[in-house]
């Protein structure tokens, strides 16, 4: 009797799939780590001041990480991904400054560090740093990419949207902006602000459609179950 072939689920190749493209993921970035202009970003993020707690190094980490996953799994090419790592390793680095408007600072900091280098996509890495900006519109705050090489950054920028990690990354910028959700009014403010942003949100790239949009949907189910829950002890 012939032996039929050993089977796998569809889950099961997915979370192979995952695993593989984690590996892929994690080899690039230690390889683009290694440049010395993304090196130069993550030393001075070192610096950055201790009450920066969602703003902190760890967040450049993050979207590091996300940047470069979305562009592997969108296969984009060797230098446009090196390229939007550069951008990602910068886009906060105007915290060492100050946070309003740092994106600003951001790039004046990363124009003196290419001075009398030639660097062939530094204009796009400027851009890229600007775009991360937060604009607010009639619709209410919202991303908005202006150069199409901004799409994976823009997403990986804001990726916890769509993981599950979306409450605890929010308390730490509670904790940041020292926000006192112990009030109902202020917390019922900030919240309606947060799904506001959600809800104008869009993904620019097919990768985080994949990856993050079916949780992102359940974080703002849940946002708006918490926002309908506040009563007058104004606790979660």
């Amino acid at each position: 009797m012939e032996a039929k072939p050993s089977q796998i689920d569809n889950e099961s190749l997915v979370e192979i799939n995952r695993e593989q493209i984690e590996n892929n993921v994690a080899l690039k970035i230690e390889k683009l780590k290694q440049l010395p202009i993304i090196a130069k970003a993550f030393e001075m993020l070192d610096a950055l001041p201790d009450y920066l707690r969602y703003h902190a190094k760890s967040h450049t980490e993050d979207v590091f990480h996300e940047a470069v996953l979305f562009g592997m799994v969108d296969g984009l090419g060797g230098k446009e991904i090196e390229r939007l790592a550069v951008a990602a390793a910068w886009h906060d680095v105007g915290y060492l400054v100050r946070p309003k408007d740092n994106e600003e600072v951001a790039v004046e900091l990363f124009e003196k560090e290419i001075a009398g280098l030639n660097l062939e996509y530094a204009e796009d890495v400027k851009k890229m740093i600007m775009d991360t900006k937060l604009k607010m519109t009639e619709k209410g705050p919202e991303i908005l990419m202006t150069d199409p090489v901004s799409a994976h950054l823009l997403d990986a920028d804001v990726s916890n949207f769509g993981r599950t990690d979306f409450l605890q990354k929010r308390d730490l910028l509670v904790e940041e902006l020292k926000i006192d959700l112990t009030d109902k009014d202020t917390k019922r403010k900030f919240l309606e602000f947060e799904l506001a942003l959600l809800k104008n949100h869009e993904w620019h790239t097919e990768a985080a459609r994949k990856l993050r949009q079916e949780q992102k949907d359940k974080n703002t189910e849940e946002l708006e179950k918490e926002i309908a829950g506040i009563d007058t002890s104004g606790q979660r």
